[in-house]
């Protein structure tokens, strides 16, 4: 089985800072493509516009970065403990046929036990007829003065 996770495990900051370097790195060539190509009138505007953009791009893809890597490690978790579980239940259920079958065998022995000592109860009174009749009549005992 799988260790649960410990609720303080965060994710690091290493993934963080990777992704959001690699994503400005990729924005500001972009950006500076789009500035360098567009017309003198539109280009302050436009590498502000892009800029900004660029930077809520980053902070976007940088957080999202994590929740990925968790959801691949939770779907990880699920699998792992989806196969345990069936495991288990196969487990459970050959235990349970076994615990079944030794039960019937256990009815058989004790049905089959019964009839043996029928038998030879039956053939112990056959045999003997003056042992049963003294066992029917007894004389209750006499209790002692006090």
């Amino acid at each position: 089985m799988t260790p649960p996770r410990h609720t303080g495990d965060r994710p690091s900051l290493r993934t963080f800072f990777s992704v959001l370097a690699a994503t400005g790195a990729l924005s500001a060539l972009v950006v500076r493509a789009a500035v360098a190509a567009a017309p003198d009138p539109v280009r302050i505007p436009l590498a502000w516009g892009a800029g900004t953009a660029a930077a809520v791009l980053g902070a976007v893809v940088a957080t999202a970065a994590p929740s990925v890597r968790a959801a691949r490690g939770l779907r990880h978790r699920l699998d792992s403990v989806t196969r345990d579980l069936g495991r288990l239940l196969h487990q459970q259920a050959r235990t349970s046929d076994e615990t079944r079958q030794e039960h019937q065998r256990l009815i058989d022995e004790l049905a089959r036990q019964g009839a043996e000592f029928t038998e030879t109860f039956e053939a112990e009174r056959r045999t003997s007829p003056s042992a049963t009749a003294s066992t029917a009549v007894r004389s209750p005992r006499r209790r002692p003065p006090r």
